[in-house]
């Protein structure tokens, strides 16, 4: 909760995109602390547009072209997009980011 809320104060959105469930997905916000409204299903399509993208915190149920769509859409709204992934379905969507990070224990991705 410290890092997200150390984030906050210095201009950085924390976004949370998993492929869980909306119940799942509150929940993992509410235990790091990342605050705001939840997308409902289907937010993510191919004509997502940037101030839907920055409307939302949460986005649960994705899949890895959502992830990809969803960085995409921020980065044409002018944001700079940092992201973490820990498998090969998140390697698109890294790969897209302007900041892609695997986590360690995570599949290597080129």
């Amino acid at each position: 909760m410290a890092l997200i809320a150390d984030l906050a104060r210095q201009g950085v959105r924390v976004v949370l995109v998993p492929g869980d469930d909306e119940a799942t997905a509150r929940a993992m916000a509410t235990k790091v602390g990342v605050t705001g409204e939840v997308a409902p299903p289907g937010t993510i399509g191919a004509d997502l547009d940037g101030p839907t993208a920055d409307h939302f915190t949460i986005f649960p149920t994705v899949f890895p072209r959502d992830k990809f769509r969803l960085v995409q859409a921020l980065q044409k709204a002018g944001h700079v997009v940092g992201m973490t992934g820990d498998g090969v379905n998140d390697a698109p969507a890294l790969g897209q980011a302007d900041i892609g990070i695997a986590v360690a224990s995570a599949t290597d991705v080129v």
